[in-house]
């Protein structure tokens, strides 16, 4: 693993690699964004080298990697080929310097909130909890997800060149849109204000069902064809 701009050896890093069928991808998009969170950082030698499982028994001998280090952009690997009869299977992995999303999540008054809870990725299938849009905004338990401090403000690294989604939610506040960002190759922004709305509040009484402790009521908005309910 390697700096792409100076050539440079990597000495930490985090990777993961899973080995499945082109296939499989389909049905498990985003699984290594998810893994790469909870990776542990491994030292790598002089030359930026790292070892990696091979495939299992009975496991596909294709797969994917995906290589993160601290200052650099994510980088994924598609299409990784393991040949069991050669002796050595490598790969080099260059990675460009992060880019990074900064700044400050609001009320619709303009004052900081502090504990909301903010995820960037290009990727909007990592977020399960999203699909169908705009069904269960809350980004409770997310891996990566960061909080705003005491001034309302975040930043998120690590980022690559091109379109960024940035989601951003506060349990005391009304679900909020996702903003889509483009960032050119060498673009940070430092200087976003993420807005949440205030939002209603409901009261009720539930009916036809004998309510027990710790029963919780959860309200959600529908979308159908593009139209909310």
């Amino acid at each position: 693993v390697i700096d792409k701009k100076t050539g440079i050896a990597i000495r930490e890093v985090r990777a993961v690699v899973m080995w499945y069928a082109p296939s499989m991808w389909a049905s498990n998009p985003g699984y290594l964004e998810r893994q790469i969170h909870s990776a542990a950082k491994m030292k790598t030698d002089e030359q930026g080298r790292i070892t990696l499982a091979k495939p299992g028994q009975g496991q596909p001998t294709t797969g994917r990697l995906l290589v993160a280090a601290d200052g650099y952009a994510w980088h994924i690997v598609k299409d990784v080929e393991w040949d069991e009869d050669t002796k050595s299977n490598k790969l080099t992995v260059k990675l460009d310097v992060e880019l990074v999303l900064a700044g400050v999540v609001k009320d619709a008054q303009g004052a900081p909130v502090a504990g909301a809870k903010v995820f960037v990725t290009s990727n909007p299938l990592v977020l399960r909890n999203y699909v169908p849009p705009p069904m269960r905004r809350r980004l409770d338990g997310q891996h990566g997800q960061i909080t705003t401090n005491d001034k309302g403000e975040f930043r998120f690294g690590g980022l690559a060149g091109g379109k960024q989604h940035v989601y951003f939610s506060h349990p005391k506040f009304a679900d909020a849109d996702p903003v889509e960002i483009e960032l050119k190759p060498t673009e940070s922004r430092t200087n976003l204000t993420m807005t949440l709305p205030k939002g209603a509040t409901i009261f009720g009484k539930l009916k036809g069902a004998t309510p027990k402790l710790g029963w919780r009521v959860r309200i959600q908005r529908l979308e159908v064809q593009g139209q909310r309910f």
